[in-house]
């Protein structure tokens, strides 16, 4: 079955979806979903992941870079951007699917705690959606260049599809062998063009291998080094007959394990409290969902007190209740919904979003996010009044006579800038 056939197919059973059921969601179609599992695993991936999408190399770099997403967080994503998808296919000239909300429920959950803003950007630019103004934290659809076409919205629909069967076959090829670094390996192999079998059993031998004194070897990328006194190891997949390597032993799980320095995404903002999967090798926020899935997994987690915190991605040190300086200065709080700006009731320091006392997407928040609740001042006074003076940084709130006493300069550093219903900083 080719590209244009996988659409075709996608399509029908779309259709069929819509007219049988009333759904107009994601497909679900378990006999489509195990038909095209069977294709990505007797085939050559990159020949049916053809269809406008390099869900391989996108892949590869989340795990690269947030090994806590994981294969199954991966999956997720590339569902909302299938939903997202069909939205535009089926209701495009729906209003409420010309923006999407980057500080939603569904956001915060499935995209942002994966993709980093680049990747976030790219793929939902492939629908027609562009960044606004970094404060409204919004995608909108851009009029100028024209609305994507129905059937490119319907193949980057049917290809994020596939996307999310490969993370399925994969993670159920890996099963309690799986954890970051094999989750890595296997979609390096895949993205090289290997089969299943042959990219799981590659990725495994290349575990196997024993770290030098340096630390572990890349053996995947073409610059790697050869350890002192050895040659330079074979970037390929392992060709070498069993009988020269010996059996293929799976390591221990111990051997993905106190990985400390691999953090989940979710500790981009400041978090509640740290726990670490030893099986992943990850650290994760206590309220963080993938933290669910791995005990769901029976996983072993722990505490981890006392573990230095790292920016995700710079790998910086920064102190446990400080707000990272670049998240600061890329996601100013925003406003979530007009009742916020009219009464200010919650904090979400995890979206940076300011929520009303009756906001739905507030409820979750504070069940699941690093939430503070506005109206109280650090000197235990209440704020009230208008102006409130709210830094759009770092979420402090300030009493009238606390703010008098330094009216330009928030505690961060920021100036504050007032609008008459709550300052921001500049």
């Amino acid at each position: 079955m080719r590209g244009v056939d996988l659409v075709q197919a996608y399509d029908r059973v779309l259709e069929q979806q819509i007219l049988g059921r009333g759904s107009c969601r994601a497909c679900q179609d378990e006999a489509l979903r195990s038909e095209v599992e069977g294709l990505l695993a007797t085939s050559d991936p990159r020949e049916l992941h053809g269809l406008g999408l390099e869900p391989l190399r996108l892949m590869e770099e989340v795990l690269e870079a947030r090994p806590g997403s994981g294969l199954r967080g991966l999956a997720r994503t590339f569902e909302v951007l299938e939903q997202a998808a069909l939205n535009l296919y089926l209701g495009p000239w729906r209003e409420e699917y010309r923006v999407i909300k980057m500080y939603s429920g569904t956001f915060t959950h499935c995209v942002a705690p994966v993709l980093s803003a680049p990747q976030t950007e790219e793929v939902f630019g492939l629908l027609g959606y562009r960044p606004g103004p970094a404060q409204t934290r919004l995608l909108r659809l851009q009029p100028s260049g024209g609305p994507v076409a129905p059937r490119e919205l319907l193949r980057l629909a049917c290809a994020f599809f596939l996307a999310r069967c490969e993370c399925r076959l994969l993670l159920a090829a890996l099963g309690k062998r799986g954890g970051a670094r094999r989750e890595l390996g296997v979609v390096r192999e895949r993205r090289r063009g290997q089969r299943l079998q042959v990219a799981v059993d590659n990725a495994e031998r290349l575990l196997s291998v024993p770290q030098d004194a340096e630390g572990q070897l890349d053996l995947y990328r073409e610059d790697s080094t050869a350890p002192p006194g050895g040659q330079r190891r074979s970037n390929g997949p392992v060709a070498a007959p069993r009988s020269r390597l010996g059996p293929v032993v799976s390591p221990p799980l111990e051997a993905d394990r106190g990985r400390p320095h691999d953090l989940c995404g979710c500790l981009s903002a400041p978090p509640l409290g740290l726990q670490r999967c030893l099986d992943c090798g990850v650290l994760h926020d206590v309220t963080c969902v993938r933290l669910t899935d791995c005990r769901l997994q029976r996983h072993q987690v722990e505490p981890a007190s006392g573990v230095p915190e790292t920016g995700p991605e710079t790998g910086e040190e920064r102190p446990r209740d400080a707000v990272p300086e670049d998240t600061a200065a890329l996601q100013p709080i925003s406003y979530h919904c007009e009742a916020a700006s009219a009464n200010p009731h919650l904090l979400c320091l995890t979206c940076r979003a300011v929520h009303g006392s009756a906001c739905v997407e507030g409820r979750l928040c504070r069940s699941a996010h690093r939430t503070r609740r506005l109206g109280t001042c650090s000197c235990g006074k209440s704020c009230c009044g208008t102006p409130r003076v709210l830094c759009l940084y770092c979420g402090d709130e300030f009493c009238r006579d606390c703010w008098y006493k330094n009216p330009l300069t928030c505690v961060c550093g920021r100036s504050f800038h007032l609008s008459t219903d709550l300052s921001s900083s500049v």
